[in-house]
């Protein structure tokens, strides 16, 4: 059931956030693997975790243990890859660019004016 979801949000990713196959790695992990493996990571060391719960979410949000520190750190590789993916299709001519997320946020930030950003 886990390989299925994971090839369904990697369909997802493909197709509705970055318009094809072709996007970064972390790790060398696929972005929908390594979110995969981060909430994997997530659910087992933080919201599920006894410690966190009788702290109140203090134990996470000061990234007590190793795991954790090492859980956020992951999570802000994934988003800095993102957003270096966004930064690169801004970069392209309008034409090129097709009708995925990204590349429809990016049209947004070429053809809009100042107060619309």
């Amino acid at each position: 059931m886990r390989e299925l979801i994971v090839n369904i949000l990697s369909e997802s990713a493909d197709v509705l956030l970055f318009g094809s196959t072709d996007y970064p790695k972390i790790n060398d992990l696929q972005i929908p693997q390594a979110i995969d493996d981060l909430y994997t990571t997530c659910a087992d060391h933080i919201e599920y975790s006894m410690a966190n719960f009788f702290t109140f979410g203090l134990w996470s949000y000061f990234r007590v243990t190793p795991t954790i520190r090492q859980a956020y750190k992951f999570g802000d590789q994934i988003k800095e890859a993102i957003a270096d993916e966004y930064r690169k299709r801004c970069k392209k001519d309008v034409k090129d660019l097709g009708l995925n997320i990204i590349d429809l946020m990016a049209r947004h930030e070429k053809e809009c004016s100042p107060d619309e950003k």
